[in-house]
């Protein structure tokens, strides 16, 4: 049981562990936040309760496609892709799109979130999804914000969504 814990402490390196037992208790992670109902209530948090991670480097792009297939076959994307990283490998993803065409403006909410505390240390890398916009205007420029479960800014930038000729 000794050397399990000694294996436990290096391989998560929790600060004060000893020989005799793993704490966890007192792990903070600056990526995460409980759900407004659960952060001041002094209450213990129950099973189902989402826990909040900050998606790390999260951009959108705008991929024009080809206009024409190349000789060699592959096949070109095209409309916009969403760019981030999960902090822990088996978080969930949830995100929506919102466009609004009198302010020239695309609004992405990107939420990785768990019910569990306690995540693998799986080496995470970053991954690309394509974003449904509906109603998007073509040749026009639009301000895109990428914003958190609570509305809080994570990216912003300017796409112009034009096809290649």
């Amino acid at each position: 049981m000794k050397y399990l814990s000694i294996i436990l402490c290096s391989a998560v390196s929790i600060a004060g562990c000893s020989s005799d037992a793993v704490d966890t208790s007192d792990i903070s992670d600056p990526t995460l936040n409980a759900d407004p109902g659960t952060e001041d209530t002094g209450e213990a948090m129950s099973v189902s309760s989402k826990i909040h991670y900050t998606p790390i480097a999260p951009s959108v792009t705008w991929k024009p496609g080809c206009g024409m297939r190349p000789p060699d076959g592959h096949v070109c994307e095209t409309g916009l892709f969403l760019t981030f990283t999960r902090a822990y490998a088996d978080l969930k993803v949830t995100k929506s799109v919102q466009v609004d065409n009198a302010k020239k403006t695309i609004t992405v909410k990107l939420d990785t979130w768990s019910t569990s505390r306690i995540h693998p240390m799986i080496m995470v890398s970053p991954q690309t999804e394509p974003l449904e916009v509906q109603g998007a205007q073509h040749s026009t420029p639009y301000a895109v914000r990428i914003v958190n479960w609570k509305g809080g800014k994570l990216w912003s930038g300017t796409i112009n969504m034009m096809f290649a000729p």
